[in-house]
């Protein structure tokens, strides 16, 4: 059993009685808002929080200091023994991934600068994005540490990007701009200031003023649509976060200049075809 290390970044809820919208707040600022095991089970909290208020019409979810999020903490990788630790932190992001789906109310990612890795899925799981002009999306996971995502979110994205997209993000590793997410539909609208604009502000009324049980409902049609079509990857995520190739790139990116390509002791099988 993989355990947590507490007290690494935290999420913050705050409602406006006025208006009806609640804003959850990622902050792991030293690491960009990096996702960390406390922040998923703050977010599971503030998510209860948020459905047991009835004043609350719309959930914007974005990142403090200017970043929405970079990924997962990678700090968290370190402490993975072999493969079953992966398997397990995969199981709980996308039990994540799925609570932000069954907000009862509408979602709103409203993204600046940085929005990659976990933080990437994240977005793609709530309603719609607005993100400012120097936003931009990512998914290197080929060209940082060689893990992978399973099948439930690598759908999501599919779905919300496009295949091709996906694919490129991961074959290329490369930014996908604000202004090429907005012509491909994945941003709804780019702003310039996220706090107090105008038109920020005309975005959440608009949204505040149409049916929740209408959103959340076709929101939950599409989810139960992708959750038909998923295949079991768990020897794919396995293999990938099992393999020394992982193990040794999660000690270069934290520094150790002395990790080589044989880290894990431990045999892994490779994934078989199906």
């Amino acid at each position: 059993m993989l355990d947590t290390v507490e007290g690494q970044g935290c999420v913050h809820l705050s409602v406006d009685r006025d208006t009806g919208v609640a804003t959850l707040t990622l902050e792991n600022i030293g690491k960009l808002n990096a996702i960390t095991p406390g922040m998923i089970a703050d977010i599971h909290t503030r998510c209860d929080e948020i459905d047991a208020d009835p004043a609350v019409r719309m959930l914007v979810v974005r990142g403090a200091g200017g970043t929405f999020s970079s990924g997962s903490d990678i700090t968290e990788f370190a402490r993975f023994v072999d493969g079953r630790d992966g398997v397990e932190y995969d199981m709980r992001f996308v039990e994540l991934v799925g609570r932000v789906e069954s907000v009862s109310v509408p979602t709103v990612a409203l993204v600046e600068g940085a929005c990659a890795g976990a933080g990437l899925v994240i977005a793609a799981a709530c309603d719609i994005r607005v993100a400012t002009d120097d936003a931009y999306f990512a998914l290197p996971i080929a060209r940082t540490l060689g893990n992978t995502l399973s099948a439930y979110p690598l759908a999501l994205l599919a779905d919300k990007l496009g295949e091709s997209t996906l694919m490129s993000l991961v074959v290329r590793a490369h930014r996908y701009s604000v202004i090429d997410a907005a012509e491909s539909g994945f941003v709804t609208e780019i702003v310039a200031e996220p706090g107090s604009s105008q038109r920020v502000n005309q975005i959440f009324a608009d949204i505040t003023g149409v049916s929740a049980v209408t959103i959340v409902s076709v929101r939950e049609t599409m989810r139960r649509q992708r959750l038909r079509r998923l295949a079991d990857t768990t020897d794919l995520v396995f293999h990938a976060y099992g393999s020394a190739e992982f193990m040794s790139s999660v000690r270069r990116f934290l520094g150790d200049d002395d990790a080589s390509d044989s880290i894990s002791s431990r045999p892994v099988p490779a994934p078989a075809r199906s």
